[in-house]
């Protein structure tokens, strides 16, 4: 909730009774962060800020949607992905605190926002936002080159020929198995 020179800021006057869409484009290098850098991003970012307002109480939806390049875990081949995340925030304009046993309170992120405040600094919240829309698991399905599409059909038939032939190191584990059960 800072003011200066925010990447993604809410002007506080654009900010009218009932529900306001803002709209903003970047860039993950408009960041300075290595950590966004470093996850991919390619294309442009969009982010989506929804405001409603009513009376005091302010909730603000965060809606960040982007395309990037992560290398495959397995063969590391480039592949393009689809990010999207969301994140809610509750900000209350009157000075009165919140009650912490609410249970929306407790689910949702919840900030005391200062009147004269001249606008909502949203820079660290889109850019944490989108670090946790990076998947933790890439794997591509249509390169040829990916171990774990090649032969596939040649794995399971070798997997169910394992299966059929018993070795005493199978008849050791079903021993084991039904010692345990």
């Amino acid at each position: 909730m800072q003011t200066g020179n925010a990447l993604i800021e809410i002007r506080t006057a654009a900010i009218t009774e009932g529900a306001c869409v803002f709209d903003f484009t970047c860039r993950a290098e408009d960041f300075n962060d290595p950590k966004l850098a470093e996850s991919g991003f390619t294309d442009e970012i969009r982010v989506r800020a929804v405001t409603q307002k009513n009376g005091s109480e302010l909730m603000l939806t965060l809606t960040t949607d982007a395309t990037g390049e992560i290398p495959c875990d397995i063969c590391l081949a480039p592949v393009k992905v689809s990010m999207s995340g969301s994140w809610r925030m509750y900000c209350n304009t009157d000075g009165c605190s919140r009650d912490e046993e609410d249970e929306e309170t407790r689910r949702d992120e919840y900030r005391q926002l200062d009147r004269t405040a001249v606008g909502i600094d949203l820079t660290e919240d889109v850019r944490e936002t989108l670090l946790l829309s990076v998947p933790m698991k890439v794997t591509c399905t249509a390169n040829p080159d990916c171990r774990l599409y090649t032969g596939g059909e040649k794995e399971e038939k070798e997997e169910k020929e394992e299966k059929n032939s018993t070795s005493p190191w199978h008849e050791s584990l079903a021993k084991l198995k039904q010692n345990y059960r």
